[in-house]
């Protein structure tokens, strides 16, 4: 930090000087947000570029802003970083983001409004390499785009007079069209070529005149293009890429326009193509289209590119939205055709193909390379069928030997390339699955011990094999398809035997791992803790009609389970911080209490998502008990939930204080109420269940202290200085409470008292009169909406 700081002069960068000056006069610089100072040198050490302004003008810029331009310029994706990297695309997103918003501002002056807008160009090139970078992590970050190209479009719109002035630049535009939706990919390729179309054109947009693309712009709306995937993509890629031939025809600027290595390598992976799959002979064609193409242009070394031959095998719309919920880890994706067993499809032409494109390249001595091999393993994987999975596992053990064998760097693997085979042997629901899963973590800890340490696996694989176990639980279920109650036995105890071996999969899981900190680590904590819960609540649920509480089969075992798997998680959430001792360690410390305190927010995620899970498995199972038990009179108004009411309340209170912690670790207006309510909802579904009248005070309490919970937090925000732009509508959480209070009290007098406190403990978060705003920020409820559902109680 020292080498970016100057001797305090001057608070303006020159672009004569080259030299960063201090921000403030003192002799120390104070950041109010963050509470750290830091020291002023005395004299310039570093020179930078003279060129900062736009147009070769002075800018005056801020300290801050030199070193948000330092840290995105620092922060270019390196490609040969693989997915394993501990920093995640959302992690690395989100500190770009953060950034921005530090700097965000409305200058007063076109030199200031000149530097602001090539910084925010380089925050947004920064925010569209983040989004690129991995190809199989990708974060939906196209409203954030769009803001930062608004403020540069705003900023030349109101200081840029000509085009020839304007702050809009293409680089800015290429990278907003790379920060595109990648989950609808067909409207993200529409967009960007409609912005091509203007930029070919320089037309107007809001104002301003679109800047003239370059190859790099034709390149990425191909790229867009190209992950469409079918007719609609082979379509939009060739009819940019003969755009880009009439355009390198051009007089003047079209000589830049030139195609390279990326174009083609778009062009042949998407008409390598049909019905989205590999096509051999659609691949030969287009590479002697391609051949002869380069021949023309006079550059025969690129046919010799063995990305250009790896780019026919792989797949352009393979991408993962990390953010999508259907599975978890959100990797298990890759292994989807084989969720729900193995398929019987005999057409494997396209895959045999791949194999004779790869042996085609080594006849040619184009030796292929780890994205060849890993190209040949998910077509495989993508056959889901039982013949698919072990050829791709011939061709992973194939590049592990070549790697370590025959010592070739080029085929080296990566986690990315066993990822597939871990998916689909976690999804089929095979009773060997489970085993497979635990050799391949075996053989990948092994690797990573001995010769390739990158192998090393990650919480998120360990929790695949808890998956495997719940799946093959799902899978044996599916078999027996009849009524619980005419389940035999043995396979009543295959489904128990399958809950515990989820739950002794975690217990040993739990007792290798060390604790993790990265995002990505701690979200397979709450997939395979929810995991064992669910495989322990359809377990009790199958074995509801047993009345035998001492019956090993019974649903009380289940029940005890999943409380026992609630203790555990919540004996990990309690683990003490790591303490230094060693005086001269003062940086690391400084690394340590930061990592702490995201472990304690990641985990405090992982309870609330884990806490709801087990509150749901018990309602499910009272509501089997009841739909299946009600001739039972020997057993009237039986319900786990209320026989555990107390185990129900201490993890409700043991995430109110773990909620606290985090609270005042962090902003109060940032935290997200809608997660707690989603909680305490669960608990009062669960609550709902209440036959008998003397339960009654069990559900009043817990209603209390819902409210309780949601009234600090309201009185924390009002005392903390910043404010919310938004606040949340709770609406639901009080007329439930409501609803919940007219069922279970059955005396009028001590119902109406109780509906009268609902009533006034919500009246804190009502709108006022005359279409006021509430009194609170922080949240709200429709007084209305209440009212209506205290007359239904």
């Amino acid at each position: 930090v020292d080498n970016i700081w100057g001797n305090g002069e001057d608070d303006e960068i020159s672009s004569e000087s080259g030299y960063l000056a201090g921000d403030y006069k003192n002799d120390s610089f104070q950041d109010d947000d963050d509470e750290f100072t830091i020291e002023v040198v005395s004299s310039p050490t570093t020179p930078f570029s003279k060129d900062f302004a736009v147009g070769g003008s002075k800018c005056s810029v801020t300290t801050m802003d030199r070193i948000v331009e330092i840290w995105t310029d620092s922060t270019l994706p390196d490609t040969s970083i693989a997915i394993e990297n501990s920093d995640s695309a959302e992690e690395r997103i989100k500190s770009i983001l953060a950034w921005y918003k530090r700097v965000d501002r409305n200058p007063g002056t076109r030199d200031e409004a000149s530097g602001l807008a090539q910084l925010c160009t380089k925050i947004l090139i920064a925010l569209g390499n983040a989004n690129k970078q991995s190809d199989i992590d990708l974060i939906d970050v196209r409203a954030d785009a769009t803001e930062i190209l608004e403020k540069i479009v705003s900023l030349s719109s109101k200081f840029a007079k000509s085009q020839d002035s304007s702050f809009l630049s293409t680089e800015a535009l290429n990278a907003y069209m790379r920060c595109l939706n990648q989950s609808d990919p067909s409207a993200s390729a529409k967009i960007a070529d409609d912005f091509l179309r203007g930029m070919s054109s320089n037309d107007l947009y809001k104002g301003v005149v679109l800047p003239s693309p370059d190859l790099n712009t034709y390149n990425t709306v191909m790229s867009l293009w190209s992950v469409v995937g079918g007719d609609e993509s082979q379509v939009g890629v060739n009819n940019v890429y003969q755009r880009l031939e009439v355009a390198s025809l051009g007089e003047g600027n079209g000589t830049h326009l030139r195609p390279n290595s990326q174009t083609f390598k778009i062009l042949l992976g998407t008409n390598s193509r049909k019905d989205n799959r590999f096509c051999i002979e659609n691949a030969k064609e287009w590479m002697e289209k391609i051949k002869t193409l380069l021949e023309e242009l006079g550059d025969k070394e690129m046919l010799s590119d063995v990305d250009i031959y790896n780019a026919a095998v792989s797949r352009q719309d393979n991408k993962i939205i990390s953010n999508d919920n259907e599975y978890s880890p959100y990797w298990l994706s890759l292994g989807k055709s084989f969720d729900g067993g193995f398929k019987n499809i005999t057409d494997d032409g396209s895959e045999k193909g791949m194999e004779e494109w790869l042996l085609d390249m080594e006849t040619k001595q184009v030796y292929p390379t780890i994205e060849t091999y890993e190209a040949v393993i998910q077509a495989w994987i993508e056959t889901g069928t039982w013949d698919g999975l072990l050829r791709a596992e011939d061709w992973a053990k194939r590049s592990v030997l070549s790697a370590t064998v025959g010592l070739q760097s080029s085929v080296i693997p990566r986690l990315k390339t066993i990822k597939p085979i871990i998916a689909a042997w976690a999804l089929c629901g095979d009773e060997r699955a489970p085993k497979r899963v635990k050799d391949w973590i075996g053989q990948l800890t092994m690797l990573s011990e001995t010769t390739l340490p990158h192998l090393r696996p990650g919480l998120d694989i360990f929790a695949a094999q808890v998956v495997a176990w719940r799946q093959h639980q799902i899978s044996k279920m599916k078999e027996l398809e009849t009524p619980a109650e005419h389940i035999p036995r043995d396979d009543l105890s295959a489904i128990f035997s399958a809950a515990q071996n989820c739950s002794d999969s975690l217990g040993e899981i739990i007792g290798k791992i060390e604790r993790h900190t990265n995002t990505r680590d701690v979200n397979s904590y709450t997939t395979m803790f929810t995991n064992v819960i669910q495989a322990w609540g359809a377990a009790s649920i199958s074995a509801v009609p047993l009345s035998s509480e001492s019956d090993p089969l019974a649903p009380s075992r289940g029940v005890n389970q999943i409380l026992k798997t609630i203790h555990l998680l919540e004996s990990i959430a309690a683990l003490p911080d790591r303490t230094f001792f060693d005086d001269d360690v003062n940086e690391l410390q400084s690394i340590e209490i930061e990592q702490s305190r995201e472990h304690k927010a990641f985990l405090f995620e992982c309870l609330g998502e884990v806490f709801a899970e087990a509150l749901e498995q018990l309602r499910q199972i009272d509501t089997s008990v009841r739909e299946k038990k009600v001739s039972d009179e020997t057993r009237p108004g039986k319900s786990f939930f209320l026989e555990n009411v107390f185990e129900v309340e201490k993890m409700l209170r043991y995430y109110e204080s773990q909620s606290r912690i985090v609270l005042t670790q962090d902003d109060p207006t940032s935290f997200d109420i809608g997660r707690c309510c989603e909680l305490y909802k669960k608990v009062l579904r669960g609550c709902m269940g209440v036959t008998c009248s003397h339960d009654y005070g069990h559900v009043v309490r817990i209603s209390s202290s819902i409210m309780d919970f949601v009234s600090w937090r309201n009185d924390q925000f009002l005392t903390s200085e910043a404010k919310r732009a938004q606040t949340n509508d709770i609406t639901d959480l009080y007329c439930d409470i409501a609803c919940l209070v007219g069922k279970v009290v059955l005396n009028h007098h001590e119902k109406q008292m109780a509906l009268t406190e609902v009533f006034n403990r919500a009246s804190q978060f009502f709108n006022q009169s005359h279409g006021e705003k509430t009194s609170s920020a922080f949240a709200t409820v429709d007084k209305a909406a209440l009212i209506g559902a205290i007359r239904l109680a």
